[in-house]
C-alpha cells in the first residue's frame, strides 16, 4: 500500500502532540550545601526535556576557574530503575554541553573579587535539543527515574558552595527518541602505540567524546591519543583515520564563537577534550546504526601512556 511520507509524518506528529501541554519547570534540589557525599534525588514523573544543574559559591580570594569548579563534581548520573541514561563526570558533561549547545557551561558573574557571589551552570539534556516533545525522556512512575550526584567539599578555591537542580518537563509528550550518554574510564595501556577500546552497541551512535590529559604543550606536537579509527564488526566505519588537530578544527561546526584565537580568550571548557561527530547535520543522517552489530571499537594511537575517558552519545528509539 502506498503511503504519502510527508502526510504520514504530519499525522504522526499530530498524534504525538495530542495531550501535550507545554512545559513545566520545577525545583528538584534547592541550594543544597555541597558536601562529600553520593546522594540520589527523585525526578518528576512527566517526560523530561532536561535538567539545569547549578553551583553557587563565593570566590575564595580570587576568581574560581571553570576547571576548579568542575573538579568538585565527581559524577552525575540519571538512571531509570537502575538502567543508566546519563553517567559521566562533570568535565564530560561540560563536553556534552559544548557539543550540543556550543558552550561548556554558563557563568553568571565572572568577577575576580574575594567573596563575589558566582554561579556556574550546566544542562543535563535528555534529548538532542531542548523542549522537543518527540525527543525527550518518557514519563515514568514517580521514583523510577533518579538523579545521583557525587560531590566533594570545595577546599581553597570556593567558599560556601551550594548545589541546585531544576527539572524542565513536557507533560503529555509522547517521545519517540531520547539520548543516552555514558562514560568509560580507560586505563593507561602500559605503553605508547595503537590500542583499541570496546564500545557499547545497540543504539544509533551520534558522537564519541574523548578526554585526555596531554594536549599541545611547549615545544611538542603531542596528544594523549591521536589517529582515531572506528571499527564496526572489525571493519572501518565512517572514521578511517582522523587526526586530533583535525577534530579540534571541526569543532567550529558546533561551537559558534571564535575560541582559542589568542591566549587572552582562554580555552574551551573543557580544554582537553575533543569529539568524533557522527551527527554533523543534526538530523541523524550520518548516525552509526549499531543495532545489528556484534562489536564496536575505537582504535587510537597513544602518544602518551596515560588514562583516557571515552563517552558515547547515543540516540535510543523508544
Amino acid at each position: 500500500m502506498y503511503i504519502n511520507a510527508p502526510a504520514f509524518s504530519g499525522i504522526l506528529a499530530l498524534v504525538l502532540l495530542i495531550g501535550f501541554a507545554g512545559f513545566q519547570r520545577s525545583v528538584v534540589l534547592d541550594a543544597h550545601t555541597m558536601a562529600t557525599e553520593v546522594v540520589p534525588y527523585k525526578l518528576p514523573s512527566d517526560p523530561i526535556s532536561h535538567l539545569i544543574f547549578l553551583v553557587e559559591f563565593y570566590n575564595a580570594t580570587d576568581e574560581a576557574t571553570p576547571v576548579e569548579i568542575l573538579g568538585f563534581i565527581n559524577n552525575l548520573a540519571v538512571a531509570d530503575r537502575g538502567n543508566s541514561i546519563i553517567n559521566c563526570n562533570s568535565e564530560m558533561l561540560a563536553a556534552l554541553n559544548l557539543y550540543l549547545f556550543g558552550t561548556g557551561g554558563i557563568r553568571q558573574a565572572p568577577v575576580s573579587t574575594d567573596n563575589q557571589h558566582e554561579v556556574y551552570g550546566l544542562i543535563i539534556p535528555m534529548g538532542r535539543k531542548l523542549y522537543d516533545p518527540a525527543d525527550c525522556y518518557p514519563g515514568k512512575k514517580l521514583g523510577d527515574v533518579v538523579l545521583t550526584l557525587d560531590t566533594t567539599v570545595p577546599t581553597t578555591t570556593l567558599d560556601n558552595a551550594l548545589i541546585s537542580v531544576t527539572a524542565v518537563t513536557l507533560p503529555g509528550a509522547g517521545p519517540t527518541h531520547h539520548i543516552k550518554y555514558t562514560q568509560q574510564n580507560v586505563v593507561a595501556p602500559g605503553a605508547t602505540g595503537v590500542f583499541s577500546s570496546g564500545l557499547a552497541i545497540g543504539n544509533d551512535l551520534l558522537a564519541l567524546m574523548v578526554g585526555m590529559t596531554s594536549f599541545p604543550g611547549a615545544s611538542e606536537y603531542l596528544y594523549g591519543a591521536d589517529d582515531f579509527e572506528l571499527m564496526l564488526d572489525n571493519r572501518q566505519e565512517a572514521v578511517v583515520s582522523a587526526k586530533a588537530p583535525d577534530l579540534v578544527v571541526e569543532m567550529m561546526n558546533r561551537v559558534p564563537a571564535s575560541i582559542r584565537s589568542i591566549a587572552a580568550q582562554a580555552a574551551m571548557v573543557p580544554a582537553t577534550h575533543l569529539w568524533l561527530d557522527f551527527d554533523p547535520t543534526r538530523d541523524g543522517e550520518f548516525a552509526i546504526d549499531t543495532s545489528a552489530a556484534n562489536d564496536l571499537k575505537l582504535r587510537m594511537n597513544y602518544g602518551v601512556n596515560e588514562a583516557l575517558t571515552i563517552s558515547q552519545l547515543e540516540l535510543v528509539t523508544i
